[in-house]
């Protein structure tokens, strides 16, 4: 996760089962007790294959490909691991 003002981003996951699930980068808008917050945007890309950290450099924020479909598949996971970087996002 990664608090960045009152927005709280982290990478998230969707789906019932190993097939179908899709990970994202959320983004929630906390409340001022910072108890509770609100969904303000999510985020995916398709080059992303199982993201599962994220850092704020510079003004991008870096994603670690974790390939955990490698693992599901039984295949060994391409070295070294993949950090993508894209303009950070800022949602309303």
């Amino acid at each position: 996760m990664l608090l960045d003002g009152d927005t709280l981003y982290g990478v998230t996951n969707r789906g019932e089962t190993h097939e179908d699930v899709r990970f994202l980068l959320s983004a929630a808008r906390l409340a001022p007790d910072w108890r509770s917050g609100s969904i303000v945007g999510e985020l995916s890309q398709e080059a992303w294959d199982s993201p599962t950290t994220i850092a704020s450099v510079g003004g991008e924020l870096l994603v670690v490909c974790a390939q955990l479909a490698a693992m599901r598949t039984g295949t060994s996971p391409a070295l070294p691991f993949v950090i993508a970087g894209i303009d950070f996002p800022r949602w309303q």
